[in-house]
């Protein structure tokens, strides 16, 4: 019995030693979800005021949050002293990512080309674009898809990347568009 005792004596001071680095952990962790909740209402307002960003504002607001709590627990549990695993952590997650890459390979373009139109956002709502072989206006922006609206009422959701990576033509950007017609007359009409 005083063998248990002795060993509960000892895991106990051991626990007392290693309580204020937990301590700290615990509080570096609260400071940065407090930290990414504050940094993602920060941003949330700012990309409401501008309308080229506003359509993906959730998106990069989770991103920013993601980032800055992920960072937090790597610093959390760096004073803990499990700094081993936080590497590994941050290795095993790199391997993920190529693997789920190479898995994935058209999601992850597509949400690629997403991002990168997001940002270079060469249309805006309710343009008419041409891209392939399809015309229409624009009625949301997805990261991983385009909802179009073409003339004949047919909505189509175009993948990001083929947007991407087709030539793209915005009829609405400058406000300028020379429609083209045929005039057609018959050969045995006067000129």
């Amino acid at each position: 019995m005083s063998f248990v005792l002795e060993s509960v004596r000892a895991d106990w001071e051991a626990f007392l030693v290693f309580l204020p680095r937990l301590i700290y952990a615990v509080v570096l962790l609260l400071v940065a979800m407090v930290a990414a909740r504050i940094v993602g209402n920060l941003l949330s307002r700012l990309i409401r005021r501008s309308p080229r960003f506003r359509p993906n504002e959730r998106f990069i607001r989770r991103v920013v949050s993601l980032v800055i709590v992920s960072a937090g627990l790597l610093l959390a549990l760096g004073v803990m002293g499990f700094s081993g695993v936080a590497a590994s952590l941050l290795a095993t997650g790199g391997v993920v990512a190529i693997v789920l890459g190479f898995a994935f390979r058209e999601i992850g373009e597509n949400f690629l080309a997403g991002v990168f139109l997001t940002f270079s956002r060469p249309f805006e709502l309710g343009d008419l674009i041409t891209t392939g072989d399809l015309t229409g206006t624009v009625r949301s922006i997805n990261l991983r898809s385009v909802h179009i609206r073409t003339g004949d009422a047919c909505d189509v959701f175009v993948p990001s990347a083929q947007i991407f990576r087709e030539p793209l033509y915005n009829y609405t950007r400058d406000g300028l568009r020379r429609p083209s017609f045929t005039v057609g007359v018959a050969y045995d009409d006067q000129p």
